[in-house]
């Protein structure tokens, strides 16, 4: 029985895959920057069996045929260059040498590794700044709840706390915004 290399390739590996292979970040929501025109905000949407901008009008039906682009190669070389970054093992052209797969197993590792470490830091960075933005929303919410009505009326400890409070934290979400931000915009 002969093997269609392209279809085993496009069933074991997915287009969010591919993009942290290349070091293209995709966002919470399946967003990324489109590689193939400058932007500045995340126009392609990224789907387990391929992609699509709404900037360009780009449509990738699979991890191929986006390979094929990315890297300006052909189908063959596509295929190829896929089975060797994602450690398919697959015999496009020959049958790998067990130091080969070895190698190439380990390569596999350390991609999954770093795309971990990546995801990991992301998940860090956000929820920083969501708790930072949740402390500061609810010490506002306080202070305005808690806010005397007149001069004379006494002041009420949650204000008090709400208003010594408050500076600090907003430089935690000043913090937080700033790091998020060249989180997302670093390349």
């Amino acid at each position: 029985m002969r093997i269609n290399y392209g279809e085993e390739i496009r069933r074991r590996v997915s287009m969010p895959e591919v993009c942290r292979c290349y070091g293209i970040d995709v966002d919470i929501h399946n967003f990324t920057k489109c590689p193939f025109h400058h932007e500045k905000t995340a126009s392609m949407k990224i789907y387990d069996d391929g992609a699509h901008c709404y900037g360009c009008g780009l449509q990738f039906n699979s991890v191929i045929d986006f390979v094929m682009k990315y890297f300006q190669i052909d189908f063959l070389t596509a295929c190829d260059k896929l089975n060797k970054d994602f450690s398919l093992g697959l015999p496009i052209g020959h049958i790998p040498t067990l130091r080969e797969q070895r190698e190439a197993e380990k390569m596999m590792a350390e991609r999954k590794a770093a795309a971990e470490a990546r995801q990991r830091e992301r998940e860090e960075v956000q929820n920083e700044y969501y708790f930072a933005l949740d402390d500061y929303t609810r010490l506002d919410k306080q202070r305005i709840d808690n806010m005397p009505c007149d001069p004379s009326a006494e002041i009420d400890d949650k204000y008090i706390e709400a208003v010594t409070k408050m500076p600090m934290a907003e430089e935690r979400l000043i913090n937080a915004e700033r790091r998020l931000w060249e989180y997302e915009h670093r390349r």
